[in-house]
């Protein structure tokens, strides 16, 4: 069974293909589209919104995103909220069933425009990488949580958050990496969770049917 690649920066198959936002989308793979944080001094906002409007009907989208918040980067936290709320409540509007965000260091801000705005479909956090504190209070929404190449760094913090994440929450991904395939991420989860790869592989697809209904 192929191994399906949750996130990545790449075109390829059995993959959600993260289209950057500074560019027309032209793609037949499963995509993601939106403006990502670090992108936000670059974008036309209201071209994004109109690229969106445009496509989100399209069997080929998947969702909207990368949308968040990122403590780590010089634009001001309350400028990135702004479009993350925007983008959200656009996601209500057109009922987008998917949203996937990008969150560096910034739950806290996260959470607070979840609790003020009601998205019924599913949020995604790609990269993630919390305490399972946070995780309980993220829990309360419909979230998945994406892991990738963390597994393989010495952070003590996502290795065993990833063991109290339930399987059907859990999802795989290669992101921007160049030195991981997906097959390196799965067989490290494999390793972490202590269980074997065609039950992992099983969850995973089955995870991924139902963000695909």
């Amino acid at each position: 069974m192929d191994l399906f690649d949750f996130h990545t920066h790449c075109e390829k198959d059995n993959s959600i293909h993260s289209v950057d936002p500074r560019y027309s989308v032209n793609t037949k793979q499963k995509y993601i589209y939106g403006p990502h944080p670090w992108y936000l001094n670059e974008l036309d906002l209201n071209r994004v919104e109109s690229v969106i409007r445009a496509n989100h009907q399209k069997n080929e989208f998947f969702g909207i995103g990368e949308i968040g918040i990122d403590r780590c980067i010089e634009i001001c936290p309350l400028e990135q909220t702004t479009v993350f709320e925007r983008f959200l409540k656009l996601a209500i509007e057109l009922e987008t069933k998917n949203i996937v965000i990008h969150c560096v260091r910034a739950y806290s801000d996260i959470l607070a425009v979840l609790k003020r705005n009601k998205y019924n479909g599913n949020i995604i956090f790609h990269d993630f990488n919390a305490n399972s504190e946070t995780l309980k209070q993220l829990e309360k929404f419909n979230c998945y949580f994406s892991i990738g190449a963390r597994l393989y760094s010495k952070n003590a913090k996502i290795l065993e958050t990833i063991k109290v994440i339930p399987l059907d929450r859990l999802l795989f991904e290669t992101d921007d990496q160049e030195n991981f395939q997906i097959e390196d991420i799965y067989q490290k989860a494999c390793e972490v969770l202590d269980i074997n790869a065609a039950t992992l592989t099983s969850q995973m697809q089955s995870n991924l049917s139902k963000l695909l209904k």
